[in-house]
């Protein structure tokens, strides 16, 4: 019942050295048109106005966006991604121990008067559960609970150690630094003084990917590649530079 998805991106990353092994970003272009174009090839020239949006390709273009690099350019909403973020960020606080892990995940949930629900069990929740079990099962109740013991501060910061919401170096233009929920972008981006004040709904929410999470699609290639070595990348594309005598 889902549509095929008419964009996306992709970025395949050396997790020990922070080389970029392959990155996509689709739609895409091909630089060889801009060339034949200029040669006279018709059919060249007509990709180029799309690349370009012009003339009719004008709204097309605006939405399809072939020149954009989604991959680094564009910031997508983590979601259960984030999760693993969230609960290193309670190992290190000290509020679960590699050894105390369990808590229990009830439905609905209230926060802040809020409801929310198990997406798995939406009357009754997984009750107890270890964070191997919570992770195994993508639990949103359980890593909301922990979010909310350790605090969106603790999780903001651990979030900025993995290169989540910052801008990773690459050596290509265009890359944005995505944004990582926290009291100080809420504080900078509400207009009502009411919606400038951090809640503990909102750490709810940030804890599984949500709020205000965005980053890029290397972001989260990268914050995996760390989680996995416990080494921070900076990723590259360009080894080195070799003139034509070697």
């Amino acid at each position: 019942g889902y549509k095929t998805a008419s964009a996306g991106a992709f970025v395949l990353m050396n997790v020990n050295t922070g080389a970029i092994i392959a990155m996509g970003s689709y739609p895409n272009y091909d630089p060889n048109d801009f060339i034949l174009a200029n040669y006279g090839s018709e059919q060249a020239k007509e990709q180029v106005k799309w690349y370009l949006g012009v003339d009719e390709y004008e709204e097309v273009t605006s939405a399809d966006l072939p020149l954009w690099n989604r991959a680094i350019m564009s910031m997508y909403a983590p979601g259960s991604t984030f999760k693993p973020c969230t609960a290193l960020a309670a190992l290190e606080s000290g509020d679960i121990t590699p050894t105390k892990t369990t808590l229990v995940c009830n439905s609905p949930y209230y926060v802040d008067g809020w409801k929310f629900r198990c997406l798995e069990f939406p009357n009754g929740g997984h009750g107890y559960l270890t964070l191997d079990d919570a992770m195994a099962q993508s639990c949103n109740i359980y890593f909301m609970s922990l979010g909310i013991k350790t605090g969106i501060d603790n999780i903001s910061a651990m979030a900025n150690r993995f290169g989540l919401g910052v801008k990773s170096g690459i050596d290509l233009p265009g890359e944005i630094p995505g944004v990582m929920s926290s009291r100080e972008y809420k504080r900078l981006t509400r207009q009502s003084v009411y919606d400038k004040t951090w809640f503990p709904s909102n750490t709810a929410q940030a804890s599984i990917g949500q709020f205000d999470n965005c980053f890029t699609i290397l972001q989260l290639c990268r914050y995996t590649a760390g989680i996995a070595t416990n080494k921070l990348c900076t990723p590259y594309v360009v080894d080195k530079v070799v003139a034509s005598d070697g």
